[in-house]
């Protein structure tokens, strides 16, 4: 899946999903019902996806411009998210969150009623959340510049 300048489709309903999406200018898909969902996503232009009702969605997510998603009922949500200049997403509705997040320009989302959301927080200029009934939020929030959130009903 590399490197193309457009890569926007249904991804849907697919036994397994694995594969190293990088130097792509536009990846923009409806990621639905897969089983699995593990990749190396780096340096794409844009990833901006509905990722919805996969089993597994577990990659590493680094150097892309932009990562705008709906994350929503995902058994496992597990990834390093590195580098990116722009991480904005509603996280909802997830069996499993856990992530390092890492170097990131920007990280302002909704994450709502996830099972679990532990994550190591390190060095993202901006981590402006409202973070709301999530059951576990564990979390190492270290050297942000921003973080301005409302964090309800742990």
């Amino acid at each position: 899946l590399y490197p193309l300048s457009s890569y926007n489709n249904s991804i849907t309903n697919n036994s397994s999903f694995n594969n190293s999406i990088t130097n792509n200018s536009s990846f923009n898909n409806s990621i639905t019902n897969n089983s699995s969902f593990n990749n190396s996503i780096t340096n794409n232009s844009s990833f901006n996806n509905s990722i919805t009702n996969n089993s597994s969605f577990n990659n590493s997510i680094t150097n892309n411009s932009s990562y705008n998603n709906s994350i929503t009922n995902n058994s496992s949500f597990n990834n390093s998210i590195t580098n990116n200049s722009s991480f904005n997403n509603s996280i909802t509705n997830n069996s499993i969150t856990n992530i390092s997040i890492t170097n990131n320009s920007s990280f302002n989302n909704s994450i709502t009623n996830n099972s679990s959301y532990n994550n190591s927080i390190t060095n993202n200029s901006s981590f402006n959340n409202s973070i709301t009934n999530n059951s576990s939020f564990n979390n190492s929030i270290t050297n942000n510049s921003s973080f301005n959130n409302s964090i309800t009903n742990k």
